[in-house]
């Protein structure tokens, strides 16, 4: 027998041992010898090694369909995330099924953790995992090129995470990965025994840069604002510079151990809080004592508040926070509260120095004028991003004016801009010379509004048109209200599905939100410095230019498929892509349309103009925020 065989044979029996009710070592191996694809049966050569170095590519590059084939029987698959980085991530919500075939995948899962070093980051459910604890935890441990490690639960986390052993086995196992530089945990639940594990695992982990935690529930019963064995454990790891906490009970309850965390800490170089749940506690100061925290940190430089109800005692800890702060180069506050103004914020611009770049993402229009002096005395900031709703064309004059008489500001973003004064703020821009550092957003619902922004302003390079349900310009090409958009599909023919009852939607909801913005990314809802690429991390300013399928907390450069948290919107890519020719004929291109003659027939022919995008879903449009530079 050859080496390989005995190679295989070796490690069916180390398996087997692993799952003594799922396999025998003798089955094993033969089925490993004789793995082939379910779809075309090609056979999988389990033979041959990683291949990966600094000069070549792994030869499982070009195997890639055949491995998804086989994986997806545990509803897996294998995708490159950066260049020469692959991951095995797995579908969102899909349970694992029974059977010997998805078993049989997870035990592939297991070979390729194991064997191949080109395989960096892994995204499971953390059911499949204590499902298949030994199995899984065992190939964490011997996973030898693992990087980025994520786990989501289910919704109802307390029967997701019932089995006690092996959760904390998971827990342990990720304890000893002493090489995982990512780790994020969503949707789980830790008692107390299981945060003291978790506490240990902190201390071992040598290399962890980047600790994501979201919709985590605590054993309340053991917690107390002064000591915590979650933040006990980030105290003991040095190395963590990216932090992302979305837990309400965190930020809230435990907001003292939090400031101290973060008043002491020397490493920690971005953070962002996301207060998912607040419910009725809208007056609460918890968050007080990290807002004074944040004025004695030397350190941090990007913060990132989502959800966050600034009331006036906030407003005032904000910003004398940030007057003492002269470190931090980039704040970005998300709210979703109208009524919220951001009195005082002018003051950061003026008084803090070391501030490079500001995102403030509720409306401003009460404030224009103070925002307009900040700029006209700033001589550091880089960027500033502003909610534009509500403000007039002639304060917009008065803002540019300033603008254009600030050196350091290179790039404004004027989000939310009213599409009746597209035509005023774009001609503003241009008698004030700031043309091209104002970038501003806006969403056309009226055909008429926008043909005349087409007609005249001859240098738009980006237009996002959202019909509303009542189009001003009717064809027999538009499907807004026509009586053939039936919502139940009665033909059972067409394409029209579940979102239907929006009268007019084609039913194709792959397409409904495609836009894109200057950074080449489809799905930007918190890309507010437009400037890296990657949606996940523009919070954080870390991107690397690829693109995440939806929302990630940090700037970790992960192009991890984020399906699991939850993203509902169904975007498809194959029709989201710049034209990137200059010699090509195509001066505008026409995407996701359903009144398609109207918009050819508005659209001149500018050389500048690069692409035209559509939705039939306004409330959608709104919610994404979608940013279209002008």
């Amino acid at each position: 027998m050859d080496r390989k065989r005995q190679t295989l044979k070796a490690y069916a029996s180390h398996v087997s041992k692993l799952c003594p009710k799922n396999w025998t070592a003798n089955k094993l191996h033969t089925k490993l010898c004789n793995s082939t694809s379910p779809l075309t049966s090609k056979k999988v050569d389990l033979n041959r090694p990683c291949t990966d170095s600094e000069t070549q590519f792994c030869h499982i590059y070009d195997e890639l369909s055949l491995w998804n084939e086989v994986l997806c029987h545990c509803h897996m698959q294998i995708k490159e995330v950066a260049p020469k980085e692959l991951a095995i991530s797995a579908f969102h919500g899909r349970s694992l099924e029974p059977g010997t075939a998805a078993k049989y995948a997870l035990v592939l899962v297991h070979w390729l953790l194991k064997e191949h070093h080109c395989l960096k980051a892994l995204r499971i459910q953390g059911s499949v995992i204590l499902e298949n604890s030994e199995l899984l935890c065992d190939a964490l441990r011997l996973a030898v090129g693992l990087k980025s490690l994520e786990i989501w639960g289910k919704h109802n986390i307390r029967k997701f995470y019932r089995p006690v052993i092996a959760r904390q086995r998971l827990l342990r196992t990720i304890g000893t990965l002493a090489g995982l530089e990512e780790l994020k945990l969503n949707c789980v639940l830790l008692s107390s025994k299981e945060l003291a594990i978790l506490k240990t695992a902190f201390e071992n982990m040598t290399c962890l840069r980047s600790f994501v935690v979201t919709n985590i529930a605590f054993d309340v019963s053991m917690a107390s604002k002064e000591s915590f064995p979650l933040m006990e454990g980030l105290k003991c790891c040095k190395t963590i510079t990216e932090l992302y906490l979305g837990c309400s009970y965190l930020c809230e309850v435990l907001s003292t151990a939090l400031a101290e965390y973060l008043g002491d800490n020397c490493t920690l170089r971005v953070l962002t809080i996301d207060l998912p749940s607040l419910g009725g506690a809208l007056h609460r100061e918890e968050l007080a004592p990290m807002l004074g925290a944040l004025a004695r940190n030397k350190a941090l430089q990007k913060l990132h508040l989502i959800g966050y109800p600034l009331f006036e005692l906030q407003h005032h800890l904000v910003v004398e926070a940030m007057t003492a702060n002269q470190t931090l180069q980039s704040l970005h506050i998300t709210n979703e509260w109208s009524w919220f103004w951001h009195k005082n914020f002018p003051d950061i611009i003026k008084n803090n120095s070391g501030l490079l770049e500001l995102a403030l993402e509720g409306p401003i229009s009460e404030e224009v004028k103070s925002f307009t002096e900040a700029v006209r005395v700033n001589k550091t900031m880089q960027k500033l991003s502003l909610n534009w709703s509500g403000v007039s064309v002639c304060d917009t004059k008065e803002f540019c004016s300033a603008l254009a008489k600030n050196q350091s500001l290179q790039m404004v973003i004027m989000s939310k801009v009213d599409e009746k004064l597209v035509e005023g703020v774009y001609n503003v821009s241009k008698e004030t010379g700031t043309e091209h550092r104002v970038h501003f957003t806006s969403i056309f619902k009226s055909a008429l509004v926008l043909q005349g922004a087409l007609e005249n302003c001859s240098e738009l390079t980006e237009v996002c048109y959202c019909p509303a349900l009542h189009a001003t310009v009717r064809t027999e090409d538009d499907y807004i209200n026509s009586s053939d958009s039936s919502s139940e599909d009665d033909d059972g023919e067409g394409d029209n599905t579940d979102d239907d009852y929006y009268h007019g939607d084609d039913g194709n909801t792959d397409d409904d939100i495609d836009y894109l913005s200057d950074d080449g990314n489809t799905d930007d809802d918190d890309d507010y410095l437009r400037d890296s690429g990657n949606t996940v991390d523009d919070g954080s300013l870390g991107g690397d230019g690829y693109t995440d399928d939806e929302d990630n907390p940090l700037g970790d450069g992960n192009a991890i498929d984020d399906d699991s948290l939850g993203d509902d919107n169904s975007v498809d890519d194959d029709t989201s892509s710049y034209d990137d020719n200059e010699n090509s004929d195509d001066h505008y291109r026409i995407l996701n349309i359903g009144n398609n003659r109207v918009i050819k027939d508005v659209a001149p022919e500018i050389p500048t103009f690069r692409c035209l995008n559509t939705s039939k879903h306004f409330g959608e449009a709104c919610h994404n925020d979608e940013r279209k530079n002008v």
